[in-house]
Parts: C-alpha cells; structure tokens; sequence
C-alpha cells in the first residue's frame, strides 16, 4: 500500500485496487487503509465482526493510526502490519 485508499473486504474487488479476501467473517466492505501524513491509517466500516489494532476494537467509522508491529484482526483474519520507508522498492 503506498498512496490513497483501500477498501478491504470480501467485496473489494467491486472498487479499483480494493483487497477482496474471500472469508466469511469479513464484510462485503469491512476497512480502510489509508495515507494521511505520511502514516497508514485503518477505519471500520461498521462490520459486523469489527476490526482490531492490538487488542482495541475500533469504534465504527473512527481511523487508527497503525504502527510498525501493530496486529490487526479483521473478523477472524490477523495479520501483522509492517511499515516500510518510502524509499523502498
């Protein structure tokens, strides 16, 4: 992810450069990834399931910053967020 937004969910592929992960659990529409700053940012979407940063569930529609290391949890899906610099390739 490097600019912009990303819709993640089991329908994302319906939005250009969505993240479609085709697990139950998830949402048709469950986050956001996004930039801001120069930083990566995740929202709920009011899924049913809810989205975690560690081991707070975000309140619907409110963004979180997200940190190198941070575990997120998307339903039952949990992956480990990992920053890189801009300069990567």
């Amino acid at each position: 992810l490097r600019t912009g937004v990303t819709l993640v969910g089991r329908d994302a592929q319906a939005v250009q450069g969505g993240l479609a992960i085709d697990r139950e659990d998830l949402a048709p529409a469950h986050a956001f990834l996004f930039h801001r700053d120069g930083r990566t940012w995740i929202l709920d979407l009011d899924s049913p399931a809810g989205t975690w940063v560690n081991t707070q569930r975000l309140p619907p529609f409110t963004g979180k910053e997200l940190r190198d290391q941070d575990v997120v949890r998307l339903g039952g899906l949990v992956v480990r967020f990992r920053a890189v610099s801009e300069s990567t390739p």
